[in-house]
Formats: C-alpha cells, sequence, structure tokens
C-alpha cells in the first residue's frame, strides 16, 4: 500500500497515465540472482488488486492505467486469471526469443526461430488473457553475434542501417515464414543479425489487428533511427497514417 500511494503522488504530480509493472519474474530463480519466493506469484495479483481498488477510488473521473509486463514463454509464472480482472493491459514481451542463428522475435515459426510471437499471444489467450487487453512486444533492436566489433550483441535499428549500407561485407535477408529480416555474411546463408523493419512491423500489425489484439507496445523508442522508421511504421500499420 505505501509503494501504491507512493507510485499515485507520482501520478498526480506529473499528469501521468498510470503504472506498468515489469516483475521479472514473481516465484522464479533467475540468472542475475534476484531474490524471489514461492509466494510471488499470488503477492502479486494482491498487489495488482490493490492497485485497481485504488484507482478506481482516486481517478473516478480520471480513469488510470494499470498494465504488466509479462514473460514472452511462461504464462505459467503469472496468475493470468487473477491478474486479468485488474489490468488493462497484459504488455508480451515478444523479444529476446532467440540469438542468432536464431531470430529475436519472430511473427511465426520457421527453421531459425526458438519460440514466436504467435505461439506467445496463444498461450497467454489459453491461460485466461482476453485478447483485447494484450499487447504485442515489439523490439527496436536486434541480437547479432557478436563476433567483431559491428556486430555487438544488443544492436540497435539505427547500426543494423549502417551494416545493411556495407553491401561488401553484408547481404540482408528475409524469412518467409518467420517475416522477419536479418543479415548474413556476402555470399553465405547463416543468420547472423536478427532484427525488425518496417515490413516485419507491418506483418505484426496486421496480425494484431486480424486477431483483435490490443496493440502493441516497444523497447524501445531510443532503438529507433533518426527519422523514426520503425515508430511510424507501428503507427501507420495500426492506425492508418
Amino acid at each position: 500500500k505505501k509503494f501504491i500511494s507512493q507510485c499515485s503522488k507520482l501520478i498526480d504530480t506529473y499528469g501521468l497515465d498510470g503504472v506498468d509493472i515489469d516483475w521479472e519474474y514473481p516465484g522464479k530463480a533467475t540468472s542475475n540472482n534476484i531474490g524471489y519466493s514461492s509466494s510471488d506469484k499470488a503477492n502479486l495479483t494482491k498487489m495488482m488488486k490493490t492497485f485497481r481498488e485504488t484507482f478506481d477510488k482516486y481517478y473516478k473521473s480520471r480513469p488510470k492505467i494499470l498494465s504488466i509486463d509479462v514473460s514472452a514463454k511462461h504464462p505459467d509464472y503469472y496468475d493470468m486469471k487473477g491478474l486479468s480482472k485488474y489490468v488493462d493491459f497484459v504488455n508480451i514481451m515478444t523479444y529476446d526469443m532467440g540469438d542468432p542463428p536464431y531470430h529475436n522475435a519472430p511473427l511465426h515459426s520457421s527453421s531459425m526461430t526458438k519460440g514466436s510471437c504467435n505461439s506467445s499471444m496463444i498461450d497467454y489467450m489459453d491461460a485466461g488473457v482476453p485478447a483485447s487487453k494484450i499487447l504485442m512486444g515489439i523490439p527496436f533492436y536486434g541480437h547479432a553475434n557478436g563476433s567483431n566489433s559491428e556486430l555487438k550483441a544488443d544492436v540497435s535499428y539505427f547500426e543494423v542501417k549502417k551494416l545493411i549500407e556495407k553491401k561488401d561485407k553484408y547481404t540482408e535477408k528475409w524469412d518467409d515464414d518467420a517475416c522477419v529480416p536479418y543479415l548474413v555474411w556476402k555470399g553465405q546463408t547463416t543468420n547472423i543479425c536478427s532484427f525488425e523493419n518496417a515490413s516485419s512491423i507491418a506483418a505484426k500489425c496486421k496480425y494484431i489487428k486480424n486477431k483483435g489484439l490490443g496493440g502493441a507496445m516497444v523497447w524501445s523508442y531510443d532503438h529507433d533511427d533518426s527519422n523514426g522508421t520503425l515508430r511510424k511504421a507501428l503507427r501507420k500499420g495500426l492506425w492508418g497514417y
């Protein structure tokens, strides 16, 4: 309740739209040794319930958004049926699903995937989340194999564009099944850099609209290029302009 009270003060001070909770991950041990407890899952649901009750009480005339970020592959980390009662949106972090030669955020499965946005959407709907509350996570960055200074492990879209321009070294490819682009060494076929572009975002927007999902969220704004290529593609894909 103290935490929620502090969040409300920030909302009031800065005129914010609401609160987004990103707990990685309730009740599960992680590689970075974050403490956890078997009661985390239930406590998260209780906290979101208290958030909702607080928001409904104090913001009747100006409703506030309550959302939660969740793992792409593990709806079992959460009490999704319980959480769905209290949150406006469930932001599924459908990225970091693979490093080259696998794709970072494929829409569908292919020979180069370890998961997909489609399978994540299905898993969460099966877990009890209404489609209208689901936001598909779209990365504005990619993953490379880190084999040289140009191919660092995490690569922003504006950095990928510079690599694409080096046609003597890299070739841009498209995975028809996964609906995402990737780079290979010139004259070779192995995926060395998985990323997003306007075409892959357009495909994801079409999927979002066809499935009746709530929309999309991105990570993160600063990875886009100076022209806003990816965010403009997202806006056009969802809103038509």
